[in-house]
């Protein structure tokens, strides 16, 4: 063989050498890229879905704050109204029963509405101020059947009074529900971001 055929030889199994060594790096490059992709598209799926969570989260604590607002003014109407009720002799017996009816259902609806967003814990508090809501319609009734025209008085005041304490109470464990709701929301808060 010549010098000259060896050279070409040689020169070709170089060349060959060179194209399958490419090869191998563009592979490995390949490779190395979908790996990057795929983690990549991972990063981005775990973060969309922590946004989602985090979203879902901000709603439902917004819907429990919301609730236990709405039951905190429904129960301040009534308490409202019972004073104004008990204490104003210019209404009529039918006046009286129609806004206490008003009162306790309004009540009864938002409880009904809301309930899905209390803990068992502010169920159990909501369901108590509803059962107050109908008693104290159910004993002024009783009281304006008996005195129509003379108002509430005695035992049936003293009743009532009780009734609005109560509800004040019921209030009262509403509200603190809300602001440790609102404070472990807060401290929830610090500790996710670092603060």
């Amino acid at each position: 063989m010549s010098t000259e055929t060896v050279i070409a030889i040689i020169t070709s199994c170089t060349s060959l050498l060179v194209a399958f060594v490419s090869i191998i790096a563009a592979v490995i490059s390949s490779l190395q890229a979908r790996r990057a992709t795929e983690s990549l598209e991972k990063i981005k799926f775990q973060y969309s879905m922590s946004a989602n969570t985090q979203s879902l989260r901000d709603a439902n604590f917004q819907q429990e704050i919301t609730a236990l607002q709405k039951i905190i003014q429904s129960i301040q109407r009534l308490k409202d109204n019972l004073q104004i009720v008990l204490y104003d002799d210019t209404l009529s017996p039918a006046r009286i029963e129609e806004v206490i009816a008003e009162c306790r259902i309004n009540l009864l609806s938002v409880y009904e509405e809301q309930m899905v967003h209390y803990t068992q814990k502010d169920q159990e508090i909501g369901h108590d101020a509803k059962n107050t809501a109908v008693t104290i319609e159910r004993i002024l009734k009783q009281a304006l059947k008996i005195n129509p025209f003379r108002g509430i008085t005695g035992e049936n005041l003293d009743q009532l009074l009780e009734l609005r304490n109560r509800l004040t109470e019921t209030q009262n464990l509403l509200r603190d529900s809300l602001i440790q709701k609102l404070y472990n929301r807060l401290e929830g808060t610090k500790e996710e971001y670092g603060k």
